[in-house]
């Protein structure tokens, strides 16, 4: 006999890209879930969401049908950056989604940054970092770029060009770690950064522990089925990246 399982307490929809779905038929997924497992009076229903994916509409949509949290890849605030990365929204839209967001009444608005990437500078980091917070979102996590075999960038750096440099994976690593505490007071509940699978939660005058959804370093994976036969040229994540434990923000 299988197990009862439920009331739910939390429903994700994750991978980068199910706002490539109508809010109809999202909704009618999460009708699906509730209807076999039942949801608990506080359930959270959250998506992941592409800025380029996003309209004012979709977001209205999303409410209507019962979603209450959406995580955003911003990835970078620098035009450029987010070129290099392959993404085709630009900083202005990322602004405009959190705002729609907000304005359909999506309670818990969360951004995620990639940092790591060769065309990537101290300025243009530090320029993301504040842009975000800028934003006041509730959640916020940074995620290391990985060179992924079968990706344009890992062909890009079998052939010549530069690879994510480890040391300074671990300097944006710090540097958010030193903003996110100094930024405190701003209203972002839960900050996190991670690189394969470190974690740090930075909470303004609290340390708890780290509550991490699905979290990892993030990378432009192949499609399914893309041959493996490409070794990574990616080098181990710094050890000062890993098992950190989080200090008080101050």
């Amino acid at each position: 006999m299988e197990a009862e399982f439920g009331p739910l307490d939390a429903v994700n929809f994750g991978g980068g890209t199910p706002t490539r779905l109508s809010a109809e038929q999202l909704g009618s997924i999460v009708g699906a879930i509730e209807t076999r497992f039942g949801f608990s009076d506080s359930v959270e229903i959250s998506l992941e969401a592409n800025p380029e994916d996003w309209t004012p509409e979709l977001a209205v949509g999303l409410v209507d049908v019962g979603f209450n949290r959406v995580s955003i890849g911003a990835q970078s605030f620098d035009d450029a950056v987010l070129g290099a990365l392959g993404r085709s929204h630009d900083a202005g839209t990322i602004a405009s989604t959190v705002e729609s967001a907000r304005n359909a009444g999506i309670p818990s608005v969360s951004l995620d940054l990639i940092f790591g990437h060769p065309s990537e500078s101290d300025a243009s980091w530090d320029h993301s970092l504040r842009s975000a917070l800028d934003l006041g979102p509730d959640h916020m996590s940074t995620y290391s770029l990985t060179v992924e075999p079968g990706t344009t960038l890992s062909r890009e750096v079998l052939a010549g060009a530069p690879a994510p440099d480890p040391d300074t994976q671990a300097s944006r690593y710090e540097r958010f770690a030193e903003l996110a505490g100094r930024e405190g007071p701003r209203p972002v509940r839960t900050v996190e950064s991670c690189a394969d699978r470190a974690c740090v939660p930075l909470q303004p005058r609290h340390v708890g522990p780290c509550r991490v959804r699905g979290v990892r370093s993030r990378s432009s994976r192949p499609p399914v089925g893309t041959p493996r036969e490409e070794p990574s040229p990616n080098g181990p994540v710094p050890r000062r990246c890993r098992g950190w434990r989080a200090a008080e923000a101050r």
